[in-house]
This record gives structure tokens, C-alpha cells and sequence, in this order.
């Protein structure tokens, strides 16, 4: 995506699949530096996926991120394909612009909106199932974090539907191990 020789942080998207289509986005930052952003649409064993890449300005100003967390729920709601946000988003869960990203209009939900200790980095999901979720954080530096999402592809537009209908509670119901099917 766009570099820092753009006067941005850099986005990368690095993926195991083809990347069929990859579109780059300066995100609006009147008062702080660009702000870059992917959109690309992966094969996933023959399924096409959408897949967003963000990382938000460091200025921290308020109508930078006002501005971009609108622009990129716009972006990830135009598509009706399955899609994940892999994201360095800089708020809190469930306060203030999160709740821009993972909304109405983008279309999104939190792969773990219990997850409270959060600040920076956050995989949202649309039209998938989640399987399984996992975090882990060393200290206090939440850009040394590690999450990891596992997510099935619904087998049919129907199939997608009802995983979208569902509420927070039953799509993120935590299940026991003998609940898993081993090839998950």
C-alpha cells in the first residue's frame, strides 16, 4: 500500500492466496499525516474475499480519526463479498470511533467485542463464521501483540445471511473443545 516515501506510516498486505485485485487508499487527515489503507479481493479456495489493511495516523487528533474511521466504514460496507479488517485502529473497544468501524454502514463486527484490553489493533469480519479467536499481549505494549482469527466461508449466500442475522451473543458464544470439528 501506501509507503512513508508517502508521508504515511506504510500498510502491507502479506497473503498465502492470490491477491486478485488490490486498490490503495490515502484516508482524509487534514490535520495530521496520511493515513494508508488497502483494499484487496483474495481467491480464497475459489471463493472471492475482500480483505481491508489500515493503520490510522499517529497525530491522534480527533477529526483525522472522525473522518477516517467514516471513510473506511464506507469502503468496507461497499462490498457485499465476505471480508476482515486487519487494522491498527487506535481506540478503545466500544467507545468512540469503533463504533463507525464496526456498524450499520460498514457492515463489520468485532471478532471478540468482550476482548476490553484493546487499544490498537482489531480484526472485524463480515460474512464469515468465526471459529476461533486468540490474543496474546506481553506487557503493556500493545503493538507487540499477536491475534489470530480462524474463520469458515459460508457455503451459500443463504448460509451467509443467517450468520449475519445473528446477535453479538450467539456469533461470538465461546464453545468447548468437543463442540470444535477436528478440522478446525
Amino acid at each position: 500500500g501506501p509507503g512513508p516515501n508517502k508521508h504515511t506510516w506504510g500498510a502491507a498486505l502479506l497473503s498465502k492466496f492470490p491477491i486478485v485485485e488490490s486498490k490503495h487508499h490515502f484516508l482524509p487527515s487534514p490535520v495530521g499525516e496520511l493515513a494508508p489503507a488497502i483494499h484487496a479481493t483474495l481467491d480464497v479456495y475459489g471463493e472471492l474475499i475482500d480483505v481491508f489493511v489500515f493503520h490510522s495516523g499517529q497525530e491522534e487528533d480527533p477529526e483525522d480519526r472522525r473522518l477516517q474511521s467514516e471513510y473506511l466504514a464506507k469502503l468496507m460496507g461497499s462490498t457485499p463479498r465476505p471480508a476482515f479488517l486487519l487494522s491498527y485502529l487506535a481506540t478503545k473497544p466500544l467507545e468512540g470511533n469503533y463504533n463507525t468501524y464496526v456498524s450499520k454502514t460498514s457492515g463489520m463486527h468485532d471478532i471478540d467485542y468482550t476482548d476490553w484490553d484493546r487499544w490498537c489493533e482489531y480484526i472485524l469480519y463480515k460474512g464469515l463464521k468465526r471459529v476461533g479467536y486468540a490474543r496474546v499481549s506481553r506487557s503493556t505494549i500493545t503493538d507487540t501483540e499477536l491475534q489470530v482469527g480462524k474463520f469458515v466461508i459460508p457455503r451459500s449466500s443463504a448460509e451467509a445471511a443467517q450468520l449475519e442475522a445473528r446477535p453479538a451473543e450467539e456469533r461470538d458464544r465461546r464453545v468447548q473443545e468437543h463442540e470444535v470439528p477436528a478440522g478446525w
